[in-house]
């Protein structure tokens, strides 16, 4: 049906005849709304937001796999042929998480699960890295950035502090610091002073203190009070709480419109307490209730470890009322807000930060609240929706009509510069291997890449026709909008270095210097790099 012509006609007829395609307005691209989760709950679609979250759990998972191979390939630990086949397992691996993200199943899901720890543990073996921990501890970093990973069940490692690379450790807990594609070796029974034996507990009441920030929780809700900085006592950077959206359908003047309030979050029980001198947790349990209705029953656990910037949540939720099949306005999520209206929103864009000018959007891996002096980025872990309820308030959505799970996982990080990191880091796998000494004298990293703003997102092994070693293809990204010079440190002599699209085609062949080539890249930009050496 052409609105110009008011008439029925052909799809033919109608492009001759008409000049106007019968639209009046015209829109930028910041200015469309998805519509993703309105079609998925039209549709009926099983799991609408934890799809998406098992969708980038298992991809980061998938792409550490891949950079793993390649270290271990320059490490001389995996063969042509072996590092061949596990690629080619690895595609086929992609090719399901993206049909995961389509349509979801069960089954589907435990099978992608199991296949990448199945995998994970074939690399290790083909490397001759054993994964069961009997002495020695090797921790391998497979990101393209220095990480911190917090590891449990080191019962061998004695309690210290600042002792490199070990940041904290206690009672079978450890922070350890590993550089950009790369490993560090940790000794069992080491000789180490307790660098803890003075440090002030961490739990006082319903707060929470680490070197960074103080964290309290509100004996009512449950919820997060505030979260101070020490060096700005009087600034509440944010309150976090849950909470049950209800939407009601009424009609008014023969259009149907949505009514909306939310749940009030009540604790019944709130407990903190240490489970080591470097960690400490709160937990609340409660209810979501609307009046004398119980709309929802939570648990939440919010952990905090000394030295560290990043806040980690957990919320179980159990719905009691079934949510209304209205998108955007019938949910149950994750509340937080701040003190002033003068803040700037970030979000990522495919990888890239972009500045947030919508009411509701998609932000899988971060959205970053920003002002003058601080900064508070929610770590999205694979949520997807997000939705700004006032100028200072921001819902993030965990349950809608048609989501099965009830377990969800998110992060804040206090002041972090670069949001995308974080986010990258909080999903991507370490491994952990016995090592002996030979295994220790291996380097610490093959890749150095010198602009922070700029992330490795995937990586691949170069052989020559003997099977031997020869280079390795890199695809980076810029993260921060922000252009540069880069330049890219490996360990060996190059022999040439070169610009090249996602197909292999050449674009440009790059200045090296012994064992560094330098790119010039653009804001936003993708590219791909080919080394040899």
């Amino acid at each position: 049906y052409g609105s110009p012509l008011g008439a029925f006609i052909d799809f033919q007829t109608y492009l001759e005849t008409a000049y106007d395609p019968g639209y009046s307005e015209q829109y930028t691209p910041d200015e469309f709304r998805n519509e993703f989760l309105k079609q998925d709950l039209a549709g009926g679609t099983t799991n609408p937001i934890s799809r998406f979250v098992d969708y980038w759990r298992f991809y980061y998972q998938a792409a550490a796999l891949q950079n793993l191979v390649t270290i271990l390939s320059v490490w001389q630990r995996l063969n042509a042929t072996s590092a061949t086949a596990q690629l080619e397992q690895l595609q086929t691996i992609h090719s399901r998480i993206d049909r995961l993200s389509q349509v979801w199943s069960l089954e589907e899901r435990n099978s992608c699960e199991n296949e990448l720890q199945h995998l994970t543990q074939n690399i290790l073996q083909d490397a001759n890295l054993n994964s069961e921990i009997t002495g020695d501890l090797l921790v391998l970093n497979s990101l393209g950035f220095a990480a911190r990973f917090n590891i449990r069940g080191l019962l061998q490692i004695k309690p210290q502090k600042n002792n490199p690379p070990i940041a904290f450790a206690d009672t079978g807990q450890a922070s350890i610091d590993v550089p950009a594609f790369g490993s560090v070796s940790i000794a069992a029974r080491a000789k180490t002073v307790d660098g803890l034996a003075d440090e002030p507990a961490m739990v006082s009441g319903l707060t929470i203190r680490n070197e960074i920030f103080s964290l309290s929780i509100d004996e009512n809700s449950g919820g997060i009070r505030s979260i101070n900085l020490h060096s700005k006592r009087r600034t509440n950077l944010l309150t976090q709480q849950l909470a049950y959206r209800k939407a009601e359908q009424d009609e008014v003047r023969g259009h149907v419109v949505a009514r909306s309030s939310y749940s009030q979050m009540v604790a019944d029980e709130v407990k903190l307490e240490s489970s080591s001198r470097i960690e400490a947790r709160a937990f609340s349990r409660g209810r979501l209730v609307a009046g004398e209705t119980t709309l929802a029953e939570f648990e939440q656990y919010v952990d905090v470890r000394r030295g560290s910037s990043r806040i980690d949540l957990r919320v179980v939720l159990k719905p009691l009322v079934p949510l209304a099949p209205l998108a955007w306005q019938s949910y149950i999520c994750s509340r937080i807000a701040w003190a002033t209206d003068a803040v700037e929103i970030f979000r990522d864009e495919m990888g890239s930060q972009a500045r947030v000018i919508e009411d509701r959007f998609i932000a899988p891996n971060y959205v970053r609240v920003l002002d003058d002096a601080t900064s508070v980025t929610l770590l999205s872990r694979g949520l997807p929706y997000h939705k700004r309820s006032s100028s200072r308030m921001l819902d993030t959505l965990l349950q809608v009509t048609g989501e099965q799970q009830q377990e969800f996982e998110f992060s804040f990080a206090i002041n972090e510069p670069l949001p995308m990191r974080a986010a990258t880091a909080c999903l991507a796998p370490y491994f952990l291997c016995s090592s002996s000494t030979e295994k220790r004298s291996v380097a610490g990293w093959i890749f150095y890449v010198n602009c922070k703003n700029v992330i490795v997102i995937w990586t691949a092994p170069r052989f020559d026709e003997q099977g031997k070693i020869c280079g390795a293809t890199l695809r980076l990204q810029e993260t921060e909008g922000q252009p540069g010079k880069l330049i890219v440190t490996c360990p060996f002599d190059l022999r040439s270095a070169e610009s090249v699209d996602f197909v292999g085609h050449l674009e440009q062949d790059l200045t090296t210097d012994g064992k560094t080539a330098f790119y010039d890249f653009q804001q936003h930009q993708i590219f791909q790099i080919e080394l040899h050496w």
